[in-house]
């Protein structure tokens, strides 16, 4: 037995947004991030957009797109109100905004993630290089790779109606930022793109080559999870299906590559555990329904207006395929939801929510690469028309 597409609306929620990237660039607006008033459209919904859990972060601002349905009947608690005033009270101190996440539990609790405390710092680890110029017939060589990684200490309370504690316990939540090059594809777990030792066209598309080819690991690893959990067969034929369109992508960008003199190097498969339902929830939400689609969008907005002919005809295919991939994601992302509880669901949203607030953040180091690529103002733009307007705090 199947169920409804949560993925439906994403190739059009795309396509808008390269058209809009388009229509500002022919206007003469390209460096302003809203340059036309859009035809009046639904507002997109957030991952997990279920009636019985209400999430909230922050107030949105005025005229902004709620960020999912809130279920505000009366006999439930007021979630956020009870957390606050706990932890205000617990705390002796207000509750900086933007830490704390909230939602009602279907026994009458409420369960509060408090941020008590973040860290960054840089992790380094060895890897090759994804291209060596015009070197063949040889391994690139080794350098070291370094990313940010944030780390969160989280308080979980669980409250009853009046307010009044009930359990509590600290978790931890770590977070690699993402690399400036990252807009495209779904990164398996451990996976860090390998630095470029060369600049140049070659260096693009074999940085590009290279992440399709570790996309085919996570959809393998997303196909045998999917039927593990006994997900229906259609679900999981997408899955492989995706894995089959990452090894064309893969080998129609390194042809690109090599046509520039650059070799690309294809990541080997790594060893996993097995993963929960939440785990594969989390992963989700952050690389298919946030980075696969906004991966999609600049892929189709390269088919449309690469300077490159070759380019062109390569995303023209890369990027129908792509937007299926996200269009699987948020189909994956419904399923996996009838399969958790409550208070996984408010963790999957939490996930998505700092995925689409690093994604924005990180749109201001866009840069051209002379393949069509967006600017920040347009990354803003097509940004926005997949997942909504957020505040990129």
């Amino acid at each position: 037995m199947d169920f409804p597409s949560a993925g439906a609306s994403i190739d059009a929620r795309i396509q808008r947004g390269v058209w809009l990237v388009l229509a500002a660039a022919a206007c003469g607006h390209a460096n302003h991030p809203m340059p036309l008033e859009p035809a009046p459209e639904e507002a997109p919904p957030a991952p997990l957009p279920a009636q019985s859990i209400a999430v909230a972060v922050e107030p949105p601002e005025a005229g902004a797109p709620p960020d999912r349905p809130v279920d505000a009947g009366p006999q439930r608690p007021d979630a956020h109100r009870l957390c606050r005033t706990y932890l205000s009270q617990a705390l002796a101190a207000p509750v900086e905004e933007g830490s704390l996440s909230a939602g009602p539990l279907g026994d009458g609790t409420v369960v509060c993630n408090h941020i008590v405390k973040t860290t960054e710092s840089m992790h380094t680890m060895m890897v090759a290089g994804t291209c060596c110029g015009k070197q063949r017939g040889g391994p690139c060589p080794s350098s070291p790779a370094s990313v940010r990684r944030t780390v969160q200490q989280i308080d979980h309370l669980v409250l009853d109606a009046n307010g009044v504690l009930k359990s509590t316990k600290r978790i931890s939540t770590t977070h690699d930022d993402i690399p400036a090059g990252h807009v495209c594809g779904r990164r398996p777990e451990g996976f860090v793109e390998t630095p470029r030792h060369a600049v140049g066209l070659g260096a693009t598309f074999a940085s590009m080559a290279e992440l399709e080819a570790a996309s085919v690991h996570a959809f393998a690893r997303l196909a045998e999870e999917l039927a593990a959990l006994g997900a229906p067969v259609r679900l999981v034929a997408r899955a492989r299906a995706a894995q089959r369109d990452e090894v064309r992508h893969a080998r129609t960008m390194g042809a690109l590559a090599r046509a520039e003199g650059a070799e690309a190097v294809h990541p080997e498969r790594p060893v996993w555990s097995p993963r929960t339902a939440l785990e594969m929830a989390r992963e989700n939400a952050i690389e298919g329904c946030v980075f696969e689609t906004y991966g999609a969008a600049v892929a189709s907005l390269q088919a449309a207006r690469s300077p490159r002919a070759d380019v062109r005809a390569a995303m023209a295919r890369i990027a129908v395929d792509e937007r299926a991939h996200a269009a699987l994601a948020w189909d994956v992302d419904a399923w996996l939801r009838e399969r958790l509880d409550q208070e996984d669901r408010i963790s999957v949203q939490h996930a998505y929510t700092c995925a689409v607030r690093n994604l924005h953040a990180s749109l201001s180091r866009a840069t051209d690469d002379g393949l069509g690529g967006p600017s920040p103002a347009e990354a803003r733009l097509l940004a926005d028309a997949c997942f909504g307007a957020v505040e990129a705090a």
